[in-house]
């Protein structure tokens, strides 16, 4: 199972890294003037910087451990009305004395 993380892990990192080289080399050539971005191009640039941003918050954070929920079983309920109907049982009776 843990296999299967590290497997996708790598795939995520091999994409992100041939995006990186693909947008150096279009950084290069609009730096020579070779390629003249256009407002169209604008949007997707923003979107995938946006989605960079976001993956590289993650990784860097790590994925947090989600709270272990509390099962309560029947004799745990039991047990808890029991204590509480004592409880007022006691108080009752040292209202009354």
């Amino acid at each position: 199972m843990v296999q299967i993380h590290q497997t996708d892990d790598l795939r995520k990192l091999a994409r992100s890294v041939e995006h990186l080289l693909e947008f150096r080399y279009l950084r290069e050539q609009m730096d020579k003037g070779e390629l003249k971005p256009t407002f169209s191009d604008l949007l997707p640039v923003s979107v995938a910087l946006e989605k960079a941003e976001r993956q590289a918050t993650r990784a860097s954070e790590g994925q947090e451990p989600q709270p272990e929920r509390r099962v309560v079983t029947q004799q745990d309920y039991d047990d808890t009305l029991a204590a509480a109907k004592a409880r007022m049982a006691e108080l009752k009776k040292k209202e009354g004395a």
